[in-house]
């Protein structure tokens, strides 16, 4: 199978429209705590910063998976972790774009603002 296999893991019963646009599973947080997620070890970890501060074991989590070495971590928005990491920004394509914009429109009113780049912030190589 060509690209990525992606679980989004949400604090709460979130809206699974959006994430299914996107080609994402949904799944509870409470899931990964219990590590009762089926399938592979995650290679790559993208969270939400304030998420780190609102639910702690989600800063354990992430401390684990950095002492191993074996996930690439990213984290979008403001916090003491996403400060400790160095900013990395994507060119999201024209296909990534509308489907970006059409997963927030199922969250949000019509015609959400999609800039062309992301800003993340990438944990150091170990």
């Amino acid at each position: 199978m060509a690209g990525w296999d992606v679980t989004v893991l949400t604090p709460d019963k979130a809206e699974a429209t959006a994430l299914r646009i996107l080609g994402a599973r949904p799944a509870s947080l409470e899931a990964a705590f219990d590590r009762s997620i089926p399938g592979p070890r995650a290679a790559a970890v993208a969270v939400e910063a304030r998420l780190c501060e609102t639910e702690p074991r989600v800063g354990v989590l992430l401390r684990q998976a950095l002492r191993a070495g074996r996930s690439d971590i990213r984290v979008w928005g403001s916090a003491p972790f996403a400060e400790a990491a160095d900013p990395v920004r994507h060119r999201l394509s024209h296909a990534a774009r509308a489907f970006k914009s059409h997963a927030l429109a199922a969250l949000t009113t019509p015609s959400p603002h999609c800039p062309p780049t992301e800003t993340f912030h990438r944990t150091p190589a170990h």
